[in-house]
């Protein structure tokens, strides 16, 4: 590569006399010197960015932690008092219906009653929105067949999911895997078109893996240039802390597979508090 012209970049550990290593981003140039070829070789210490690299993805982390927290908190306002509330007047609604002679009450306060059930059941969803508590009690892989489930009987599209025991996984990790294939779902149901979606969890080596895959109208991808729009760059966003990355692969009528991989190596560095 050095003899092709183009400028060459690779980073390495420097030793240095005291057995101290210091990585180092080393950068080469074809450049013309006394009329002759000459190549110029630099090097320069990037322990600095690497570091600060670091800081950045631990703070990212302590975001979306502090984030997590605060939907778990107003998760069990919802659930705890709202929903105990909502339960109470239904015990009143059938209360009063049992009390009273008016020939037409008991029809509205069926109409009462039934409206009550609905909105007890739309608590109880969006406090499982909010931080399902399957993630917690059962792990991440439950917590994703559940949600496919969930997804299915609302949407009609059929889901097929393949996953075994995921490893041990930091809270925060697992959280933000499950947040990423939700994200993953949601554009399923808003841009696919699809009628059926694969989804496997696997952890290969040191990474783990999770794939979506639709068999939607699909997509070019060299096409897109607002990736906001489906929703991508916010699932990137969130994998970035983690060091983990997004693929996709699709082709216009050919659906569209979502690779989602976070190398399991950097879930235990330490969070800033």
């Amino acid at each position: 590569r050095l003899l092709s012209g183009e400028e060459t970049v690779v980073t390495r550990d420097l030793v240095l006399r005291d057995g101290e290593r210091r990585p180092v981003e080393i950068h080469s140039n074809n450049i013309r010197l006394d009329e002759e070829n000459a190549v110029l070789l630099y090097m320069r210490d990037i322990s600095e960015r690497l570091e600060t690299e670091r800081t950045l993805r631990r703070l990212g982390r302590r975001q979306e932690a502090v984030l997590e927290r605060e939907r778990e908190r107003i998760s069990r306002e919802v659930h705890d008092v709202l929903g105990q509330a909502l339960t109470a007047i239904r015990m009143d609604v059938s209360w009063v219906r049992s009390h009273i002679d008016d020939e037409r009450s008991p029809d509205r306060l069926d109409e009462a009653g039934e409206r009550i059930n609905e909105t007890i059941e739309t608590v109880r969803r969006i406090a499982h929105e909010l931080r399902p508590g399957m993630l917690d009690d059962f792990g991440l892989s439950a917590a994703i067949e559940w949600h496919a489930n969930q997804f299915a009987n609302r949407t009609g599209i059929a889901v097929r999911v393949a996953v075994g025991d995921s490893p041990s996984l930091d809270r925060d990790l697992s959280t933000t895997v499950f947040r990423v294939f939700q994200e993953l779902l949601t554009n399923v149901a808003r841009h696919a078109e699809a009628s059926e979606v694969d989804v496997s969890l696997t952890a290969p080596g040191d990474n783990l893996v999770l794939s979506v895959r639709d068999d939607g109208r699909g997509m070019d991808l060299s096409n897109v240039t607002d990736s906001g729009s489906l929703g991508i760059t916010g699932v990137r966003e969130r994998l970035i802390p983690w060091g983990g990355r997004l693929d996709l692969a699709s082709q216009p009528g050919d659906g569209l597979r979502a690779d989602v991989i976070v190398p399991l190596t950097n879930q235990h560095e330490e969070v800033e508090q």
